[in-house]
């Protein structure tokens, strides 16, 4: 426990960190943060991904109805 030592009395510190307290609670951040933005990084390549078959299968929707009107049109 640490105690305030502001004004003589002798109430507790609840918000007192050491500093190897300090500097794992900092560490443990950074991992967190870190893995959070490989997460949302994986998510974002994964959602590209997607548009882009998306986008082929679109075109070759496209095409497909391209030739088949070019069909109809010489019968």
């Amino acid at each position: 426990m640490h105690y305030d030592d502001t004004g003589g009395s002798s109430r507790v510190n609840i918000f007192y960190i050491r500093g190897d307290t300090m500097s794992k609670f900092r560490s443990t951040v950074s991992i967190i943060a870190t893995a959070t933005a490989l997460l949302a990084l994986a998510s974002c390549a994964n959602t590209i991904k997607g548009v882009g078959k998306d986008t082929a299968g679109a075109v070759n929707a496209t095409q497909s109805a391209a030739h088949s009107v070019e069909r109809a049109a010489k019968k």
